[in-house]
């Protein structure tokens, strides 16, 4: 990740930080403090955050109703909070955070958790932190919220046909939603569907992405060679995407290599 984020960004994108590309010598910063935390988190007894889960669900809370205040927007969604050396996403770490509380909760009931009335307080744990995240105008990262609550809602003994009505149910809201969305939203399910119907415009993403990612052919153009990063013609190239930055540097050989690891 670091050797191909260096070389995507080898032409001055993000500045330069001792030597090393600015988003390059970022990211060795975080993997150095995220490597370092996981070392330190392997020897912490997880059940031992089982007291402190509400605790820390309260915390979500007061953050997520605090980007209201105190939210910076970025590319539509007010979901960030500026910390000066990076943006902090609370809606991210919230993510662990709410399947410690419905662990928390659901573990206690394994064999009481069957209907749909033991279903109500689960969906409120999860439709809180929810709402306020489509309040942010973040759909994308709500959207991971749902299966992966309703995957914890399945190892905790749902009956069947409750998991299905539910499923049932969130299928026909989202054809009737979808008439009620905003249009930017609208916009980027329709792009999903068919990309090639805008190419010049909300298609120009997937579009190029496919471009780069072809263009590296076999072997690639080789390490901070790439044409179609180092001239912007690919948005995110360093961020969203970064796979076709590794095909076209790379190759197929290296996008391979990329999956096999």
């Amino acid at each position: 990740g670091i050797v191909t984020l260096w070389g995507a960004t080898i032409g001055g994108l993000g500045g330069v930080t001792m030597g090393i590309p600015g988003y390059a010598f970022r990211q060795m910063v975080f993997a150095a403090i995220g490597l370092t935390a996981m070392t330190g988190l392997i020897f912490i007894d997880y059940r031992k955050l089982r007291p402190w889960s509400w605790l820390l669900y309260g915390v979500l809370m007061a953050a997520l109703v605090g980007l209201v205040i105190r939210g910076v927007t970025i590319k539509g969604a007010a979901a960030w909070y500026d910390l000066g050396f990076f943006n902090l996403q609370p809606s991210e770490p919230g993510k662990l955070v709410l399947i410690l509380v419905l662990a928390h909760y659901l573990s206690q009931r394994m064999h009481r958790f069957r209907g749909l009335f033991d279903t109500i307080v689960p969906l409120a744990i999860v439709g809180a932190p929810l709402a306020t995240i489509v309040w942010q105008r973040d759909l994308g990262t709500a959207m991971v919220y749902v299966p992966l609550a309703g995957s914890m809602f399945w190892v905790a003994g749902l009956r069947k046909r409750v998991f299905f009505l539910f499923l049932v149910l969130g299928l026909a809201g989202g054809v009737y939603g979808f008439q009620h969305l905003k249009p930017y939203q609208k916009e980027r399910i329709q792009t999903f569907l068919n990309p090639e119907a805008d190419l010049r415009g909300s298609g120009w993403n997937i579009f190029q992405a496919k471009t780069t990612l072809g263009s590296g052919e076999l072997t690639g153009k080789g390490w901070g060679q790439g044409t179609q990063t180092q001239f912007s013609f690919l948005p995110e190239f360093h961020t969203d995407f970064i796979f076709p930055t590794v095909g076209e540097q790379f190759g197929f050989v290296g996008c391979m290599v990329v999956i096999f690891l």
